[in-house]
């Protein structure tokens, strides 16, 4: 399944790429209602590097590792979840200069659901999850990204 989420962002697309290289913006992004808690975050964000969380959802606790597979400065940084109950997960961040002081953020998320068809009656659930989540974090980005310009 392919869900994707898109805004525009008032700073530089330098700016925006730079922000998402930095380790440190991953908790500033992450929706306070997900009990997420960093476990091993890279330093530098760089091809091959993974960062570790530990995930609680629904009382249950679930490491989730994600390796970084590509970075194309200015305009990509792509991920995927090697370790977590998401299998084949994959998280791509396309950024594009509309003008030099605007930058649209777009975030493409693409999963198998398991189970098919069975699991499809979960699919509005999951997509009204994701689009709560990636909300979020391009509203706590844009308003972060607008504060440093």
């Amino acid at each position: 399944m392919k869900i994707e989420f898109s805004t525009l962002v008032e700073a530089p697309i330098e700016n925006v790429y730079d922000f998402h290289m930095d380790s440190h913006n991953l908790d500033e992004i992450l929706p306070p209602w997900l009990d997420i808690t960093p476990v091993s975050v890279p330093m530098e964000m760089k091809t091959g590097a993974e960062i570790s969380y530990k995930v609680k959802r629904y009382g249950i606790s679930m490491p989730f590792v994600i390796r970084i597979l590509r970075l194309s400065r200015p305009t990509l940084f792509s991920a995927e979840v090697i370790h977590s109950p998401l299998h084949n997960f994959s998280h791509a961040h396309y950024f594009k200069a509309i003008d030099e002081n605007t930058t649209r953020i777009t975030d493409v998320i693409y999963f198998p659901l398991p189970f098919r068809p069975f699991s499809l009656i979960f699919w509005p659930f999951i997509k009204r999850d994701m689009k709560r989540i990636f909300e979020y974090r391009h509203r706590i980005a844009k308003e972060l990204l607008k504060n440093r310009v």
